[in-house]
């Protein structure tokens, strides 16, 4: 086999942190969401998370195993899935002035940019590959294009004020097109804004069915601050600060099973009791009071571009 390298850093070595039995993966896919998804594994049998050495970026290998249109349409069906406004659209705004030109990568049907066109903010546009969901943007009034940021790049280079992606980067296998794509958007001094999910949070922990949503085909990447910081060493980025969410009600009883069931030695009987008793109901509500100080689900970078 082939020697695997970092696909974020050109020459980077990797090394090997765990291992997963794609068969067993497909079952839990099958027994959780009902999903079939043994066509995208194709004859593989292990899928590797290798760690790049120079970034700390860790990745899923290999790169085939990354989900698909047809992976995706099953998940729209949720609700919980595609939420019209989150942590970070809000958060982002503080880096976003009126006259600003905005381009978003993975703009989905748009919810984001009708957020920024409600507050005033006009020169925004979005890029997205999913026909169906630009076309819904376009009928809200909304300019979509349909077409990947590689090939965006090549007419727009230099044109944007700020380019954001939130919750995208963690699907895609080869990062660092996508990256240098959104880079060569922006203008000499303009922001990057990135978010997805902080694999420093507790999600990493996650022993719940889940935590498949953390892995392949569904993520193929896994970002923390440190991986997130080190952009700064690969593209021409300067690294401005990171921002992490704090605790949402919609994750609380998914952080709330992660630390109990950690705290009794992760003993399922002793977590259903937990639960049975309800005394659940009466933490979710201390755990209200402190949200602002507990890390969520979520973590922003963003960044300015270096001239060159």
């Amino acid at each position: 086999m082939a020697e695997i390298m970092s696909p974020l850093v050109n020459g980077a070595r990797v090394v090997l942190e765990k291992q997963l039995s794609a068969l067993e993966l497909a079952r839990q896919y099958q027994e959780k969401f009902q999903l079939d998804i043994g066509y995208l594994f194709k004859e593989t049998t292990v899928i590797n998370l290798f760690r790049c050495t120079e970034t700390g970026y860790r990745f899923y290998y290999p790169f085939h195993v990354s989900g698909d249109d047809e992976f995706y349409r099953h998940f729209g069906m949720y609700d919980w899935y595609y939420l019209s406004w989150k942590w970070e659209h809000e958060e982002s705004l503080k880096y976003i002035l009126p006259e600003d030109h905005v381009l978003e990568v993975g703009a989905a049907n748009g919810n984001f940019l009708d957020g920024l066109k409600q507050r005033g903010i006009h020169r925004a546009v979005g890029l997205e590959l999913n026909y169906n969901a630009a076309e819904e943007g376009g009928k809200r009034g909304l300019t979509i294009y349909t077409e990947s940021v590689t090939d965006h790049a090549v007419t727009h280079s230099n044109q944007y004020d700020v380019v954001c992606s939130f919750q995208v980067l963690e699907h895609i296998p080869q990062v660092k097109e996508v990256i240098e794509a959104m880079v060569s958007c922006l203008k000499p001094g303009g922001k990057l804004i990135i978010s997805v999910p902080n694999n420093d949070g507790y999600i990493k922990d996650n022993p719940l069915p889940s935590k498949i949503l953390n892995m392949p085909p569904h993520h193929m990447g896994l970002w923390n601050e440190e991986s997130l910081r080190n952009l700064s060493k690969v593209f021409p980025l300067e690294y401005v600060k990171a921002c992490i969410e704090p605790l949402q009600p919609i994750h609380m009883d998914t952080y709330q099973y992660t630390r109990v069931k950690g705290l009794l030695l992760n003993s399922e009987f002793l977590t259903k009791i937990y639960w049975k008793l309800r005394i659940h109901l009466l933490v979710r509500q201390l755990l209200k009071l402190f949200s602002r100080y507990i890390k969520g689900h979520s973590i922003m970078s963003i960044y300015t571009k270096r001239s060159i």
